[in-house]
């Protein structure tokens, strides 16, 4: 039940799984996973579905699942309202079975001196441009933040390879993947290796990208090449030429017509080298029409005309550009 006063409509639900996986009964589930669990919450006639998880530094996650659901009856006109609600509950229990397999495929024994798998996501595996499948492992957070999604992790040897090379993987709800792809073909940006689903399987297609040449939906798995370097961030000693090096990345995505849109000097790398290599590309999107996300930092010193859903335009890198190497 969602309970009430305090509690308010599904916190006491969370807290009643908080203490199921406290028990000492669990302890071996929960040093071994970040214990995915679903909550259904009920009161009368509404019910509600939320995922709960277990992440670094015991930090909980609970996310709604489905908005709250009405399962009742007004009218004599109600065949779709059941039809949906028949496939909120056929998606539960093939997601039922999905997490029943989960936990009985679960190594109970970590082994020593390894993160704890609840210190990172559940996918492991992505298709390769050629369609081999390349499995690979965490290492550690990008960003010292238990929220951060980004990830190094190391491809691990198979039988079709022996190789292994590091990657980063990040998670994302928005993805200016064409944009990436251009600069990465002109070697200005880390190879992009995977875009899809989170089965790494299902890779995503231009159907699934909104005419801005940005994606917007459902979140999905980026897999990037690693690149050793530092940003412009880590006050490290940059090229000479930096400046220029970073206007000619402009000019390859300008005269595409697109924005980069979060030009900052962490998103701006040299690799060791001295090569420029751009590496946020979660607001890259066509001028004029893709537009900036909520929740703008504040602490930021946007470029004139930048604001929370307002068009994001190409004059608006060329102001951040100047702000990261002025005259």
């Amino acid at each position: 039940m969602w309970g009430d006063g305090e509690y308010g409509t599904t916190t006491h639900p969370q807290y009643s799984t908080l203490d199921l996986w406290a028990k000492d009964t669990v302890r071996p589930i929960v040093n071994a996973s970040c214990c995915p669990t679903f909550i259904i919450a009920t009161t009368g006639a509404w019910l509600t579905i939320l995922g709960w998880a277990i992440t670094a530094d015991v930090e909980i996650v609970v996310q709604p699942l489905i908005d709250i659901m009405w399962l009742g009856e007004a009218t004599l006109y109600e065949d779709t309202h059941v039809y949906n609600v028949a496939r909120v509950f056929a998606a539960l229990r093939k997601s039922l079975h999905d997490l029943e397999a989960y936990y009985r495929g679960l190594a109970l024994e970590p082994t020593p001196n390894t993160p704890s798998p609840a210190s990172f996501p559940h996918p492991t595996t992505f298709t390769a441009a050629d369609g081999s499948e390349v499995q690979f492992r965490y290492l550690q957070r990008l960003e010292d933040d238990a929220a951060s999604v980004t990830f190094l992790a190391e491809t691990v040897k198979s039988g079709a390879s022996e190789n292994v090379s590091r990657i980063v993987v990040k998670f994302v709800d928005r993805y200016g993947a064409d944009a990436h792809r251009l600069l990465a073909r002109a070697n200005l940006a880390p190879a992009l290796l995977y875009f899809g689903a989170l089965d790494g399987k299902t890779m995503t297609t231009e159907q699934d990208v909104v005419k801005f040449g940005l994606y917007v939906g459902p979140i999905r798995m980026v897999v990037m090449e690693f690149v050793d370097g530092s940003t412009v961030a880590d006050d490290a000693k940059r090229p000479d030429n930096a400046k220029e090096k970073l206007t000619n990345a402009l000019r390859v995505l300008h005269a595409e017509d697109y924005v980069f849109g979060d030009l900052r000097a962490p998103n701006v790398m040299f690799t060791k080298d001295g090569e420029l290599r751009l590496i946020d590309f979660n607001w890259a999107g066509k001028d004029g029409v893709a537009t900036y996300p909520r929740r703008l930092s504040t602490t930021v010193r946007w470029a004139a005309g930048v604001e929370e859903f307002g068009p994001m335009r190409k004059e608006h890198d060329l102001e951040m550009l100047e702000r990261l190497f002025p005259l």
